[in-house]
């Protein structure tokens, strides 16, 4: 090809040759017809070419705006050059970004990496993901302003690295998603009054002829009413069998509509509950298995219907469906995610990328862990340090749920959970001889607090 292109040379021309195959600059035969003709390759050394990353970088530019998703049929040698022409003076001209330091084409600078294509182009919703540094300075002056110990904020700044590389793994790989498929990322977007509406709407069709029910009842009025509270960290503590999964949904629910939380993840320390849980949500908020509201995140998540693919005929529709749901399940961008506290933890601790990918969707939203007194002791420390750097730094509202509240804030002591219980269950025992509304409802309701 070299030889039939140096073929056409006129008498006198001694071009500067450019090729983005690394061979090419240690062939033999391709350095010997260089020299043959006189040609300039554009290294400044052996094995060394300066230029060549950037050439490399226009020449996927070139094709990736001006060549790619583009029919030149019908199209002439001569207006294909043209059109190149004028591509190549676009490039040139307007096409300068302004952290080069070239900004003296005025708005013209403000370009996307798709705008001869598509206007806006194909990858500017994920490129929002991207921390301005505005928000990275003012994270830092959130920190030093805590009056952390030293340690402390060594691990607070640790995480925020971490928050930041989720970020970019995530805009990074999501952007070449994008651009494979040739579709315009979309995030997802959520309507919580009408996932409230619908759990309204569940919560009435119970029977509200028992007494436990209409105290069930009162507490989910009181959940609506916390809900209003400011970005925090709360404590829900409800004895056993007092719906406590259902009312801290509808806490979570309100509390994102008022304060415009992103996601509601829903945290479970024992695998045994995850399943019945996440159905438990479906069902009263009237979701069916393939809505992409409640993501299911968690080791046999999924196994139930990749069983079915094995046994449906249509698998190659069943197993897109597979594919899209781990996608979700490495970025956490659906509005509810049922999820474990292994998971949890992996997640903020790893070092990994796939891991860190879905980190930063922690931030803004409501993080309720259920059956926090199941938190090993050896990790209430480490604990405290995540969920007070998401609340604090991230802006995130943590719900510890529990029918016994373990001393979080005081680590160092012994809790004793049997104790607590066995004083709860004397309580309950002492209502069965003289059952009194009122003093029942003392003992259910709800105690958020900061903590």
């Amino acid at each position: 090809m070299l030889a039939d292109a140096c073929s056409t040379l006129k008498d006198g021309e001694k071009p500067i040759i450019h090729s983005d195959r690394g061979c090419h600059y240690r062939w033999p035969e391709w350095i010997r017809i260089c020299k043959e003709h006189g040609l300039t390759r554009s290294m400044s050394a052996k094995g060394c070419s300066p230029d060549n990353a950037a050439a490399e970088g226009f020449f996927g530019r070139l094709k990736q705006e001006f060549f790619h998703r583009r029919s030149f049929a019908g199209v002439s040698m001569d207006g294909f050059i043209d059109m190149l022409d004028d591509y190549m003076v676009w490039y040139r001209d307007k096409r300068i970004k302004t952290e080069f330091g070239h900004g003296h084409h005025g708005a013209s600078t403000q370009t996307r990496s798709c705008g001869m294509i598509g206007g806006d182009g194909i990858n500017d919703e994920s490129n929002k993901t991207a921390p301005p540094p505005e928000d990275i300075a003012c994270s830092l002056k959130k920190i030093k302003s805590l009056g952390l110990s030293k340690d402390s904020i060594y691990f607070y700044l640790g995480l925020l690295v971490k928050l930041i590389y989720s970020r970019l793994v995530d805009a990074d790989r999501t952007d070449a998603a994008c651009f494979e498929t040739r579709k315009q990322y979309r995030p997802n977007t959520v309507d919580w009054q009408n996932l409230i509406s619908r759990l309204d709407k569940s919560m009435r069709s119970f029977d509200s002829s028992s007494e436990i029910n209409r105290i069930r009842y009162q507490i989910n009025e009181q959940c609506c009413l916390a809900g209003a509270r400011e970005t925090g960290i709360y404590r829900l503590s409800i004895p056993t069998g007092g719906g406590k999964t259902l009312a801290s949904l509808n806490f979570a629910l309100h509390h994102a509509l008022k304060t415009g939380k992103c996601r509601i993840i829903y945290v479970i320390p024992y695998l045994s509950i995850t399943t019945q849980t996440a159905k438990t949500f479906r069902d009263v908020l009237g979701l069916n298995a393939d809505s992409d509201v409640l993501l299911e995140h968690y080791s046999t998540a999924g196994t139930q219907r990749s069983a079915d693919v094995a046994d449906n005929a249509s698998s190659e529709f069943e197993d897109a469906g597979e594919h899209q749901r781990k996608l979700a399940a490495e970025r956490w961008d659906n509005p509810i995610i049922v999820t474990t506290m292994v998971e949890f933890l992996e997640t903020v601790m790893s070092a990994r990328g796939t891991k860190l990918r879905k980190f930063h969707n922690m931030a803004d939203s409501v993080i309720i862990f259920d059956e926090i007194q199941s938190l090993p002791r050896d990790t209430i420390n480490l604990f405290n340090e995540i969920v007070s750097f998401l609340s604090k730094i991230t802006n995130s509202t943590i719900l510890l749920c529990s029918a016994t509240q373990p001393l979080l804030e005081k680590p160092n002591e012994r809790i004793c959970f049997f104790r607590k219980s066995l004083i709860l269950l004397l309580k309950w025992k002492a209502m069965k001889t003289s059952f009194d509304v009122q003093e029942l409802l003392l003992q259910l309701k709800i105690k958020a607090a900061m903590n």
